[in-house]
């Protein structure tokens, strides 16, 4: 019998080769999106799950507000981590760890690594890693000795015998090498290439509760509770942070409290840190749960669609086996049977487009991870799991795809069938309708969303950052430079460079905090700031714009104790003439404002701009140098400036970027989701084009004769496309009514996740739908024009 329903199936894929066509490929493109979302989503989905007993390991984070400023960031102190293992019993592991930049060296190989990471002797008891040499119980026991990974072993030393090899730290430190490692997997929240012993950092001793920026990761005990373990966490607070800030700052804790203020420590169990932690301080690139559930969405839509077009497809070519259904009948074969069979075909068809579609993720996979900057790889020979969920997929999508047909086919009546008395019903129509209105629906939807991101993308290119990215080029390690005046003058002699400025950090770089005061009427309130150090070049370079005031003059030496602020910072301290006043870093510093800067956008737009002071120069260690050059001399300014760089510095590798790649870099995760949204829309309507060109196709076929017969009454061509054109414009109508407003909704929330968006403008649906209307009229005008151009004799004549 299966023998049998298979010659019967490619028969009648053979016999309706356009609708197989259709059907085959509208499902295999769907598919094919499916299965790539599916590999995107599974693979953010199994970030730090390698790691043994990942389920109790947390991150400690603290999250405060001073005043109108909340902060939320994923790191504590030193003291943390002993006094965790000290005190708490449900802890049974603690390691903290401390990301820098170091110079590497091993005799003339020489590199700026900045994946070099302090942590304590317990750190491989939390975090799994495939040794390749040493023992992982000992390799961080003793000062001086560093675990590297394979890689860097290769790049040092050429192999991997690395063990009791040394490489030197930053010109000064020798250090052995304890253990070689593999590479840490791609599915980590943070990549290392360099672990030393956290006893070996400098500011390992250092006590006080209140220098953050160190990360703490703990080992719960099984059965602890989470909220128990935060709740408890929290008496830290009131034991050792409050005396800190009395002693610190002297802000009274409990009158903080009272003034809407808080302090305290939160916990976040490591898988979830990937997609759900946001913050401005990660130790890697992090993903979005909101893209994770909008690519889910967007596959099973995707899907729907393709579903839809084999139903409506399936339905519309009822008429066609309807004898063949009514002969069966009456030679016996059961309902049971003919369902059977249907079924059958269209699982055999999805799993024809299975097929096509796993061809199409191979050849599309490298360019679907070019455009979410992603590498995506089926690997189905480590995962054959993976091969049988597609495969289980892809057979339940012939399934959902064919019962509505198989049940429908399978109830005609072989007395009516045989007479020629066959209906096409309205309830068939019906459901084509609706079928047609919801798939268009998802399609405008799509549309409607792609046209939305790529606004709020051209918002981010077109919106004033407060600064000029283009044409700077800057320069890393300029705390090596032996003169760095000398040097400014060297290069800024030559005619292709405007000026430069030495700082301690760049608009888009990471911004160390700062907790201001204000002194002149005595407020007691203390606000968070963050802060650059700069040289009097900074505006000149930079070409911030001044509000008010001025800049650092190097030859007025009282220059030494002003600032400037950003306008965030002059809302935030409530100032309403902030030239000449007065304001505290810390409890000692007293810092006059000079000048107020305009805000500055040196982050992600989805977060506010924050308030920022600039200190002059020597207030903080200082390691960028920036150099705005004239447009059109990159590679020339390039050679001059790393001549200079190698007649000032030695054995430090010269190494830059550019201004406006760092900009850019600030939105990948943006330009990732348009270029997503972008191609699957296209797509979308790609399998809706499909659908309607069977419907029309095949409604065209249906009518042929009336078309004939209009024909030959005096309709013109334009007349019968126009006739053909209404019906399923009143569908696509419909569809942008139901899909606009669900568009908006989804779209705004989505909006809402940009502290500074575009508008949701109406232009956008008139687009999204007007587009629409096009394919649609576009698609069944074709097929139109091919039957109404046929001669009306060949569609009139019965045999």
């Amino acid at each position: 019998m299966i023998w049998n329903n298979i010659k019967i199936a490619f028969r009648n894929l053979w016999r309706d080769k356009i609708f197989s066509l259709i059907n085959i490929s509208g499902l295999a493109i769907g598919l094919a999106c499916c299965i790539i979302i599916f590999l995107f989503v599974s693979n953010e989905l199994s970030y730090d799950k390698y790691h043994k007993d990942y389920q109790q390991i947390y991150r400690l984070g603290i999250e405060a507000k001073l005043g109108d400023m909340e902060m939320k960031g994923p790191f504590t102190s030193n003291p943390m981590a002993p006094t965790l293992l000290s005190e708490f019993p449900e802890v049974e592991e603690a390691v903290r760890i401390n990301r820098s930049s170091s110079i590497i060296q091993n005799e003339d190989k020489i590199f700026s690594e900045n994946r070099i990471f302090w942590v304590d002797s317990t750190f491989f008891k939390l975090f799994s890693a495939n040794f390749i040499s040493g023992n992982p119980a000992q390799a961080l026991n003793e000062s001086k000795q560093m675990v590297i990974t394979k890689s860097m072993a290769l790049k040092f030393f050429g192999n991997i015998e690395a063990i009791g090899k040394s490489l030197k730290v930053n010109q000064n430190h020798d250090y052995t090498i304890s253990a070689v490692i593999e590479d840490c997997p791609p599915n980590t929240h943070f990549q290392f290439d360099f672990l030393i012993p956290y006893f070996d950092y400098p500011q390992s001793r250092d006590n006080f509760w209140l220098n953050d920026g160190k990360y703490t990761y703990v080992k719960l005990k099984k059965g602890t509770k989470q909220s128990d373990f935060d709740k408890k966490l929290n008496t830290l607070v009131t034991n050792y942070v409050a005396p800190a800030l009395k002693s610190a700052l002297n802000i009274n804790y409990e009158d903080m409290v009272k003034a809407g203020n808080y302090y305290r420590f939160y916990s976040r169990p490591m898988s979830d840190i990937h997609l759900h932690s946001h913050s401005t301080f990660e130790l890697g690139n992090n993903g979005d749960i909101l893209n994770v559930t909008l690519f889910t969405i967007i596959a099973i839509l995707i899907l729907v669609i393709a579903c839809i077009n084999f139903t409506n497809l399936s339905t519309a070519r009822s008429s066609k086996r309807a004898k063949e259904i009514g002969v069966r009948k009456s030679l016996g074969s059961s309902k049971t049977r003919l369902i059977f069979q249907f079924l059958f075909e269209s699982i055999l068809l999805s799993l024809i487009a299975f097929t096509i579609a796993m061809i199409i993720v191979e050849f599309v996979l490298p360019i679907t991870s070019v455009l979410i900057g992603k590498e995506l790889s089926s690997n189905y020979i480590n995962n054959p799991h993976l091969f049988f969920i597609f495969l289980g997929i892809s057979i339940a999508t012939g399934l959902l795809s064919g019962t509505y047909a198989a049940f429908f086919l399978s109830s005609f009546k072989p007395v009516k069938v045989l007479k020629g008395e066959l209906s096409k019903g309205k309830n068939n129509l019906l459901l084509r309708k609706s079928l047609v209105i919801f798939q268009f629906s998802i399609s405008i939807f799509l549309f409607i969303a792609t046209f939305t991101v790529y606004k709020q993308m051209q918002f981010i290119q077109d919106k004033k950052l407060g600064f000029e990215k283009e044409n700077v080029l800057v320069l890393k390690n300029a705390d090596k430079i032996s003169n760095i005046k000398s040097f400014k003058e060297r290069i800024q002699s030559y005619p292709g460079i405007i000026s430069s400025t030495f700082a301690s950090a760049i608009p888009g770089e990471f911004l160390n905090g700062n907790i201001i005061g204000r002194k002149a009427d005595l407020d007691p309130n203390q606000y968070s700031f963050r802060r650059i150090s700069a040289d009097e070049d900074y505006q000149k370079t930079l070409h911030l714009e001044l509000v008010e005031g001025r800049f650092f003059n190097e030859v007025i030496a009282s220059d030494s104790s002003k600032v400037l602020i950003n306008e965030a910072g002059v809302k935030e301290l409530g100032l309403t003439n902030p030239i000449e006043e007065v304001i505290a870093r810390g409890v000692t510093r007293p810092l006059t404002i000079i000048g107020v800067v305009k805000d500055i956008h040196g982050d992600t737009f989805r977060n506010k701009i924050l308030p920022l002071i600039i200190l002059p120069k020597d207030s903080e260690y200082q390691t960028r140098l920036a150099i705005r050059y004239h447009a059109g001399n990159k590679n020339a300014i390039l050679g001059i400036i790393k001549k200079e760089w190698n007649n000032y510095t030695t054995n430090i590798p010269f190494e830059y970027y550019h201004l406006n790649n760092l900009i850019h870099d600030l939105h990948k995760k943006e330009y990732a989701t348009m270029r997503t949204f972008s191609a699957f829309a296209c797509l979308s309507i790609l399998i809706a084009i499909l659908g309607l060109l069977g419907l029309s196709s095949y409604t065209t076929e249906q009518r042929i004769k009336e078309i004939g017969i209009r024909k030959t009454l005096g309709s013109s061509v334009e007349d019968i496309i126009k006739m053909m054109n209404k019906d399923f414009l009143q569908w696509i109508l419909i569809s942008i009514l139901i899909s606009s407003p669900l568009a908006y909704f989804f779209m705004s929330k989505w909006l809402e996740n940009f502290a500074y968006r575009a508008n949701l403008d109406i232009w956008i649906f008139i687009a999204s739908g007007l587009l629409s209307i096009l394919i649609a009229i576009t698609t069944i005008s074709i097929q139109t024009w091919k039957a109404a151009n046929q001669n009306p004799v060949e569609s009139l004549r019965y045999e």
